[in-house]
């Protein structure tokens, strides 16, 4: 239903965004913009959500969400909407691929 990445800083035991060190949390930030400048791009999203949500999973993730005005949820977050829908295996490959495609130049 949305097209919704995660960006998971490698450092053990941070559960919360202030644990990240000024230069940490800044690194995230501006490679949470690039992401999500390159995916509102590519996929024309009238918003792009950006959020540190992690009740569920404690282990501290970043959520990068592409939002358009005809999705389910507009103009509400998509947060507890509906259930789950699990991508078809091939569609899921063909999306990963454009990601990877996407996103090279700053992956780390």
């Amino acid at each position: 239903r949305y097209l919704w990445l995660l960006v998971i800083p490698r450092i053990a035991g941070i559960t919360e965004l202030y644990e990240l060190s000024a230069d940490a949390r800044h690194d995230l930030t501006e490679h949470a913009s690039k992401i999500a400048e390159i995916v509102q791009a590519k996929t024309s999203a009238d918003k792009m959500n950006i959020a540190t949500i992690g009740n569920i999973v404690p282990q501290f993730h970043l959520h990068i969400i592409a939002r358009h005005k005809d999705d389910e949820a507009w103009p509400n977050p998509v947060w507890g909407l509906g259930q789950a829908k699990p991508y078809d295996k091939k569609l899921a490959e063909g999306i990963i691929s454009k990601l990877n495609l996407w996103l090279s130049d700053i992956r780390t």
